[in-house]
C-alpha cells in the first residue's frame, strides 16, 4: 500500500490494469485486511481470465473485445 492507508471507517476499491489470475489483486486484499477497512469490490481495465474472487469483480474490457 502506498500513500493513505486506509481504517476500518474507509471503503476501499482495488484497481488494477489487467486481471488473469487474481493474484495482484488476491496480494491487495491481504495487504488491506489489516487495516480493518471494507473491500467493496475490484476494478479492472481488461478481464483475461476468470479469477474467482472473494468480492465482486468489475471491468470495462475483456480480452476478446480487444482482439
Amino acid at each position: 500500500i502506498d500513500g493513505y492507508i486506509p481504517s476500518a471507517q474507509d471503503g476501499v476499491v482495488v484497481v488494477d490494469d489487467v486481471l488473469t489470475t487474481g493474484s495482484s489483486v488476491i496480494q491487495t486484499i491481504e495487504a488491506l485486511k489489516p487495516t480493518g477497512a471494507k473491500i467493496l469490490q475490484a476494478c479492472v481495465v481488461v478481464k483475461r481470465g476468470d479469477a474467482q474472487l472473494e468480492i465482486p469483480i468489475k471491468h470495462l474490457l475483456t480480452v476478446e473485445d480487444l482482439l
